[in-house]
């Protein structure tokens, strides 16, 4: 079935102790290389982007803590070794992880082969496999509910899409339902990468300055130029350094946003992006096959999720959020209902409306509630 070659392994251990040392051992295996077959579907590689691992095993009972979730694939009637969605279901959760071969990560041109490897070592061989799409799937939560036809015509939602139209897709940034702590919740290690940190050092560079022109603080949104005082009073450089790289990117999504509109692109002219960052930008809310200039309603929402989360990170996870809804040209009322389908608490002190993240997540559905007093008036 294809190519086959001798290949020398080394495994083992080479840790020493004063009591054992383990030898390395030498194991000759035997290569097959699998080539890929049109009447058949490669293997798919997928990874999630949050904590979830299904084989997680109880170190104290040696017993798996998960169940062996669902797993579909819905392929395109017309490409579908190209085109293709995979969905998890955790039973029992309230969410579910989605991944697809033509948006998000997978959507950027890469010039990296995959290959997927399986051991035999009673056979002693190791046949590699082509990867479908040579795509690495990248699963994102979303949380489970009911979506009408109209929404799903204004999320962009394609024929591809069609099968699971009966799901919800709300977008949010990798979270943690199950976290203690709300900088855990949505971790900012998932959202802003360690490459993509090292691109945003220009707020950071800034807070270095004793004056700064107007001229150059004016460029960026309210609520960044509302907090640059509370960063410059951040004694901890690494804790500094961090917040001010989310400050940079809510910048660069904000900006983005209105690039990609008809009623901000004023303010975005001449803002430059770090080439990492307009790649990020363009393979998480732009569409690969995009019917107009504008960002989809459900691109929009993610950014907007995206922002909100920045923000609640760089307030410390109690924020007022009148200047970001400024800042995204929305009205407080559209922003709270992205701030509650993030898991938030919105109350009210003294006269000021306070968003704060509970934990565990807890995420309820507006739709459903909406719908419930409908029907509760009618039966009136």
């Amino acid at each position: 079935m294809g190519d086959e070659h001798l290949h020398s392994q080394e495994s083992g251990a080479n840790n020493q102790s004063t009591d054992h040392v383990e030898e390395r051992k030498k194991i000759r295996l035997r290569v097959k290389q699998i080539r890929e077959r049109p009447d058949r579907m490669s293997p798919i590689v997928a990874y999630f982007s949050t904590s979830y691992d299904p084989l997680e095993v109880d170190p104290e009972t040696g017993e798996r803590v998960h169940e062996t979730p669902e797993v579909t694939v819905y392929t395109h009637r017309d490409e579908p070794k190209e085109k293709f969605q995979v969905v998890v279901r955790p039973p029992g959760a309230n969410v579910y992880f989605k991944g697809t071969s033509y948006s998000g990560e997978t959507a950027v041109e890469t010039n990296t082969a995959y290959a997927l490897g399986v051991v035999n070592r009673e056979a002693k061989t190791i046949r590699i496999f082509p990867v479908a799409a040579n795509k690495c799937i990248r699963l994102e939560p979303y949380v489970i509910g009911q979506e009408t036809e109209e929404e799903a015509e204004a999320s962009g939602s394609g024929p591809q899409d069609t099968s699971t139209s009966s799901i919800v897709a709300r977008n949010i940034p990798p979270y943690d339902a199950s976290a203690t702590t709300p900088p855990k919740a949505y971790p900012l290690d998932k959202i802003i990468d360690e490459d993509e940190r090292e691109a945003l050092q220009d707020i950071y560079l800034l807070l270095q300055q004793e004056s700064v022109a107007a001229a150059i603080i004016s460029a960026y949104p309210v609520f960044v130029r509302n907090r640059l005082h509370k960063l410059r009073n951040i004694e901890v450089d690494s804790e500094k350094k961090m917040l001010s790289a989310a400050l940079s990117l809510l910048t660069y999504l904000v900006k983005f946003k209105d690039m990609n509109s008809t009623v901000g692109l004023d303010s975005a002219n001449g803002h430059e992006f770090p080439g990492i960052i307009r790649q990020k930008c363009f393979s998480l809310f732009k569409d690969p096959f995009p019917r107009t200039n504008e960002i989809t309603v459900d691109k929009t929402n993610l950014l907007i999720s995206y922002v909100l989360v920045l923000s609640l990170h760089v307030d410390n996870f109690k924020t007022d959020p009148e200047d970001i809804a400024q800042d995204l040209r929305m009205s407080a009322i559209d922003l709270r209902k992205h701030l509650v389908s993030l898991g938030c608490k919105l109350s009210w002190e003294k006269s000021t409306l306070v968003a704060t993240l509970p934990t565990p997540l807890k995420f309820s559905d507006s739709k459903l509630k909406t719908k419930r007093r409908i029907k509760k008036i009618r039966k009136e």
